[in-house]
């Protein structure tokens, strides 16, 4: 397994979601809606949400792209 230093940033292929992973066990989520963004912090508890952020920081399925601080700090401007 690689070895990862945190926070980590990635965003859906699409551009709906970014994602700050800030450990293996939390990260923040800004979601593209209709009429703006809205931010989800998720506290990890279960299996499926560690192998989660386990795909997220790997990319794994062509779901996830890296990007850089500045770009998820961007978007995350835009939440109100």
């Amino acid at each position: 397994m690689k070895s990862f230093s945190f926070p980590q940033y990635r965003m859906y292929t699409n551009g709906a979601s970014y994602f700050r992973i800030n450990s293996m066990e939390h990260f923040d989520e800004i979601k593209k809606m209709p009429f703006g963004f809205t931010h989800y912090s998720f506290q990890v508890r279960i299996l499926p949400d560690r192998n989660y952020i386990h795909d997220m920081l790997n990319c794994d399925n062509n779901y996830w792209v890296e990007i850089s601080e500045s770009e998820f700090e961007t978007v995350n401007a835009l939440v109100k």
